[in-house]
């Protein structure tokens, strides 16, 4: 192993030690930005929610051309039904009898630990796994085809997931363990994407207003295809609900646009930093705070910075908009706020998250 980082303590290297929220935001970025690989593995598995909480809905999409999901059948108590046949019908399941390991695997990038794929483990235990890349990377992409290798493909389709014993009766069951509901939750969970219909043919009338003004924002910001400071940026996340975000790589970071109706209506385009250590996050967005009047200059939106929530912050233009929910008209307002914003900021902040990821 050629280096470690702890927390926010970096050394040089392929490995890094996740907990908390951080943990959390880590494999969700994996998982989102899956293209060729998405591999998981956990003896448990939670309720689809939170199993889109942590992984996203891009695999619900299609878009992953090799998702793969490994549990242990023979003890399906904690295993959710409803979200093993959700990844049936878009990949494959195997079941490895004896099956404790934690695996998140995605391209190029790996999460192995202590966390089963749930909510009680995520939010309310004590949890720590590493992230891996390159050649640390490699190993267990090795190590996951060769227990795959010898797992068994016939217990598991689609029909034979239906059959599981105690967690068909418990729906969408989410916890380990007897008790575990008695945890107080220690860690916020990533936001739940919704479910795989928001960017239906024909979505509802509650849907429609946000998912086809989304579905505009996309289109018109992919094709920019924009690269800044060597960095692409393009809209990956597929049929979001009140927000859309675009990751950078990093997982405690992001830029995204947010529907907020108070205290008075409009669009947040803005670059979040959702570290668990405040500290990092005040840094980082101090770093734009010092150059407020030139990334605002000549904008006919406001910018400002600030910290929110209990951990994290924000920068961002906001657009206010005047209809009940925004409009298509408003879509080339929004991509050009976002564009602008990535160019004033991106330059300043990615040399500043060398050592993290």
């Amino acid at each position: 192993m050629t280096g470690i980082s702890i927390g926010t303590e970096s050394l040089e290297g392929g490995l890094k030690i996740l907990h908390g929220t951080e943990l959390a935001i880590a494999v969700r970025s994996i998982c989102e930005q899956a293209r060729k690989r998405l591999w998981l593995a956990a003896p448990y598995i939670g309720g689809l929610a939170t199993v889109r909480c942590l992984t996203g809905k891009h695999w619900l999409t299609g878009a992953v051309r090799d998702l793969r999901v490994l549990v242990d059948i023979e003890d399906p108590d904690f295993l959710n039904t409803e979200t093993l046949r959700a990844f049936a019908r878009h990949g494959r399941v195997r079941s490895l009898r004896g099956l404790h390991a934690k695996l998140y695997v995605g391209d190029g990038k790996a999460v192995f630990g202590s966390a089963n794929l749930t909510h009680t483990a995520f939010a309310k235990r004590y949890e720590v796994c590493a992230e891996v890349t390159g050649d640390e990377a490699r190993q267990v992409v090795d190590l996951f085809e060769a227990w795959w290798g010898v797992a068994d493909d016939r217990s598991t389709s689609i029909e034979a997931l239906g059959s599981l014993r105690r967690s068909e009766r418990r729906g969408n069951h989410d916890d380990e363990h007897v008790g575990s509901t008695n945890l107080k939750t220690l860690w916020r969970l990533p936001k739940d994407p919704g479910d795989a219909d928001i960017e239906s043919e024909r979505p509802s009338k509650t849907q429609s207003p946000h998912a086809r003004f989304w579905q505009a924002v996309a289109a018109k910001f992919n094709a920019l295809d924009l690269v800044v400071a060597g960095t692409p940026f393009h809209v990956n996340q597929r049929r979001p609900w009140s927000y859309l975000q675009i990751p950078v790589g990093t997982s405690f970071l992001h830029y995204e646009w947010e529907v907020r109706k108070r205290p008075g209506k409009q669009i947040d385009v803005a670059l979040h930093f959702e570290h668990d250590d405040l500290k990092q996050n005040l840094r980082l967005l101090e770093a734009l705070r010092s150059r407020s009047g030139e990334i605002g200059k000549g904008q006919p939106w406001p910018f400002s910075t600030s910290p929110w929530g209990k951990h994290w912050a924000s920068a961002l233009y906001a657009i206010p908009y005047a209809n009940e929910a925004p409009v298509i008209e408003e879509v080339p307002a929004v991509v050009e706020a976002m564009k602008t914003l990535i160019e004033r900021t991106w330059p300043t902040i990615k040399p500043l998250l060398r050592g993290h990821s």
